[in-house]
Parts: structure tokens; C-alpha cells; sequence
């Protein structure tokens, strides 16, 4: 009771996402309706939502040390992130399209990086590790971290080039085509 409350606690913390006590609470009553994770949680015990997270870790950790970090990396990296894409085109807003379109390209950059320098990175002690924190960071939904990095890189590389853009007074792709357009 005391860890339920403990957790309660630090969800409410969290600014705009993260663990949401309600959400653990529904899966939890979920897991209950299923009779192998009843029986299995009654005889550990504990709650049986319990049980499947510490199933989880023991498949990260097995992936980790048996299959190399690298699989677990590019697995955790595409998993979540392509839910989250899918929610994000049902939305109406646009922020959330940014939010994971600026988190598939320093995806896809990491790939390529990773492509033409994986003799040197297999050298970098913990490489996987940090990217993995890195890439996980970039995916919270409460820190919008990809997007922060698309507005500063926005704004040194698009803004720029195109003052326009910098104004707000038309839409950069648009100001591009149109100088480009008359370049031809």
C-alpha cells in the first residue's frame, strides 16, 4: 500500500504525462480478469501488474546481455515511438505531429551514424546505453524533447536561410518552394 501511494505520489509530479496511477490501476483490473495472471499473482502474493513488469525487465535484461544492446536499442526506440505516431495522426493538433516526426529523423540519423561508424562505435564503452536513455528521453511525452531540438535547430539552419520564416509571416516550406521556383 505504502509503494501504491509512493507511486501516486510521483505521478502526480510529473507534468503532463508520464505514469498515471488511473491507467495502472485499469491494466492491473484488466490483468486481474485473466485467470493465469489471477492464479499467478495470488500465489506470489501480490497484484499481478506487478508480475508482468517484472516480466518485462527480465525480457529487457535478456535482450540486453543475450541478443546485444544494440537489438534492445532499435527495439525500444521503434516500439513506443510508432504508437505514439499513430495516436498523433488521429489528433487534430499539430504539435504532436512535430513531436514524433523531429523524433524519426534523429532516429533515422542515428541509423545512418551508426552505418558508416560501427567499427568505431563498437569501441565507445555503453554507446547503446546512452543512446537508448537518449532516444527514451526523447520519446517522453511530458518533456517534448525531439521538438525542442527541431526549434533549435529550426532556427539556426530553416530560419536562416529563409527570413521569412523567421517572421511568422509564411509558412517556411512555402517560402521555399517559391524562391526555388523562381531559381528555375
Amino acid at each position: 500500500e505504502l509503494l501504491r501511494q509512493k507511486l501516486k505520489a510521483q505521478s502526480q509530479e510529473f507534468e503532463g504525462g508520464g505514469l498515471d496511477q488511473n491507467a495502472l490501476d485499469k491494466l492491473n483490473a484488466d490483468l486481474v480478469k485473466v485467470p493465469f495472471f489471477k492464479d499467478l499473482g495470488e500465489q506470489a502474493k501480490t497484484e499481478p501488474i506487478y508480475i508482468v513488469a517484472g516480466g518485462a525487465v527480465f525480457s529487457i535484461l535478456v535482450l540486453y546481455f543475450i541478443f546485444g544492446a544494440g537489438l534492445l536499442c532499435n527495439l525500444v526506440g521503434f516500439v513506443y515511438p510508432t504508437y505514439g505516431s499513430i495516436q498523433a495522426l488521429e489528433t487534430k493538433g499539430k504539435d504532436d505531429d512535430t513531436q514524433w516526426l523531429t523524433y524519426w529523423v534523429i532516429f533515422a540519423f542515428f541509423g545512418i551514424l551508426e552505418h558508416f561508424t560501427d567499427v568505431i562505435l563498437y569501441w565507445i564503452p555503453l554507446y547503446f546505453s546512452f543512446k537508448i536513455g537518449f532516444l527514451i528521453w526523447l520519446m517522453l511525452p511530458g518533456q517534448r524533447v525531439a521538438t525542442f531540438i527541431y526549434q533549435a535547430v529550426r532556427s539556426r539552419v530553416v530560419a536562416a536561410k529563409l527570413p521569412e520564416a523567421q517572421e511568422g509571416g509564411a509558412d517556411s516550406a512555402q517560402v521555399y518552394a517559391d524562391q526555388h521556383a523562381d531559381a528555375n
